[in-house]
């Protein structure tokens, strides 16, 4: 196992921390340059348009969808999904999809990015998507009725399973918000657990009073969920009239700090005392994803729950070889490179049908870790993951092992 965790570390390159740090320096320019524009905005590089129409808005919605690099080529490979709300400002959307590649440590961290855009006229935008439909609300908005129901049905009902049924998805999500935004996704949290984790950049919890803040104070986790949340501030209180954000703010990284969660709710906050409201999010969106990846690795290397029956299948081009998988539980070998071998089925194809929990972790080797196997259908150099629940057979193809 010690030799299989070696093998899938990664290192960071003079050269990677240059480009990280030129990311940063381009972020701050688009932060500063389009996040205040007025017109719309929509023009994404390499993502997807889907408009969809929904029941539950007389509008057409706009979603962005970013798939990872050569998607097309990785056919074996499933991917967790990271939906971007406040998409119509482009920037939000663009550096949720880069991040994640300089970031990279070893874990996996390519995913499906799917924007969510807001309208952006007078009478219907980010305001009425994001706020609750209830008297406070209506007073301290200027009578506005707020639609943040709506679009959970919406995300819950419509986009994600529309996602799930076009894209190779795992069974994880992150669902990223700013502002207003990250109010929105605390109420989804709170209402109808919708996302598994949540980077909850500069919420607004003092609106229809404290309501946010204490919901989460006073909310029943369940003790066989598991939750990420990262919570990040810019000193929002130092502006005038965001004042009342300071105290509810306090009380929830005090809860955060004091309380004694359940073993699968791993809550972090930072603070960003030296930026603006809009100016951290390129700070806090990077520290998040560090965590967050790290997080990730940690828990993804042991699996649980239920136990599902894969076919895995394995097509070389040697007819002699003998193919072993090798993984993170006992049907998989426990790491053991020459424990478990598949089964000839012809001469190209290898196979076995096993029983495994999620997330499962594993390699290929020809039987020692010196002879490793790399796909051409998924991610390389790592360990490959299977964390999907209703698809049943998996056929990765070898033509390359580290010994030849």
């Amino acid at each position: 196992m010690e030799e299989a965790m070696r093998r899938t570390e990664g290192k960071h390159s003079n050269d990677y921390m240059m480009k990280f740090k030129f990311l940063m320096l381009l972020s701050f320019l688009l932060v500063g340059n389009l996040l205040h524009a007025q017109e719309d905005i929509y023009h994404v590089t390499c993502a997807q348009e889907v408009n969809l129409k929904s029941k539950y808005f007389s509008f057409v919605r706009k979603i962005w969808v970013k798939l990872p690099a050569a998607y097309n080529a990785m056919d074996a490979q499933d991917y967790d999904v990271t939906y971007v709300f406040d998409a119509q400002t482009t920037p939000y959307f663009e550096m949720a999809c880069a991040y994640p590649t300089f970031l990279s440590n070893g874990w996996s961290s390519e995913g499906i990015v799917v924007g969510i855009c807001s309208p952006q006229d007078t009478e219907y935008n980010r305001r009425e998507d994001f706020l609750p439909d209830d008297s406070l609300t209506h007073s301290a908005f200027r009578h506005r009725k707020g639609y943040s129901d709506s679009l959970m049905h919406f995300v819950k009902e419509e986009l994600m399973p529309y996602i799930r049924s076009h894209y190779r998805t795992t069974e994880r999500n992150l669902a990223i918000g700013h502002s207003l935004g990250a109010s929105f996704l605390l109420q989804c949290f709170l209402k109808n657990n919708i996302f598994d984790d949540y980077f909850l950049f500069s919420p607004n919890l003092a609106f229809s009073r404290n309501m946010l803040a204490d919901g989460f104070i006073n909310h029943s986790f369940d003790k066989t969920s598991r939750h990420y949340f990262f919570f990040s501030d810019a000193a929002e209180e130092k502006t005038q009239g965001w004042e009342r954000w300071q105290a509810p703010r306090e009380e929830v990284y005090s809860f955060i700090d004091s309380k004694t969660l359940p073993n699968g709710i791993v809550c972090r906050h930072r603070s960003y005392p030296e930026s603006e409201h809009f100016t951290s999010f390129p700070l806090a969106l990077q520290d998040a994803y560090k965590d967050y990846f790290a997080y990730r690795e940690a828990k993804d290397s042991q699996a649980e729950g239920d136990v599902f029956t894969k076919r895995i299948e394995v097509i070389v081009d040697n007819p002699t070889d003998e193919v072993y998988i090798s993984g993170n539980q006992s049907s998989l070998g426990n790491w053991d490179a020459g424990k478990v071998r598949l089964s000839h089925v012809n001469d190209s194809v290898r196979a076995i049908d096993v029983k495994v929990q999620l997330p499962a972790q594993f390699k290929f080797t020809r039987g020692t870790w010196e002879s490793e196997a790399f796909p051409e259908n998924a991610i390389g150099g790592i360990n490959l993951r299977i964390d999907n629940k209703s698809k049943t057979t998996y056929r990765y193809r070898v033509s390359a092992w580290a010994d030849r």
